[in-house]
């Protein structure tokens, strides 16, 4: 398998990092929140644009049901633009996300 000299990884190992996003997407759109947990580490932090600062796994996972886990919500996230970067030991990846948040219900027309 040809290894990327740019990046110091093979095109299976990027293609199985860049599903890691879609399968979180997935998760989000579909509110599968217990599959959540598999992408995330115990100490994983996150610092949302809405003034958010989670401090680990269940923090995290706790702020995106908040936000997400009514049926007034529907969501369609898409990612696209993948770079990924495979080391020996450890793996660094970025992706640029259109999130689309529709409102139903009571909430309809909030957030187009």
């Amino acid at each position: 398998m040809r290894i990327d000299e740019k990046t110091g990884s093979s095109p299976t190992d990027r293609i199985a990092i860049a599903e890691l996003f879609n399968l979180y997407a997935d998760a989000l759109d579909a509110k599968h929140w217990n599959r959540l947990e598999a992408f995330f580490s115990e100490d994983a932090t996150a610092d949302f644009p809405v003034e958010q600062f989670c401090g680990n796994r269940t923090e995290i996972i706790e702020f995106i049901k908040s936000a997400l886990a009514t049926e007034e919500i529907v969501t369609h996230h898409m990612f696209g633009n993948f770079s990924v970067t495979v080391g020996e030991e450890s793996a660094q990846a970025s992706v640029h996300m259109r999130a689309y948040h529709g409102g139903v219900g009571v909430r309809e027309g909030l957030f187009e």
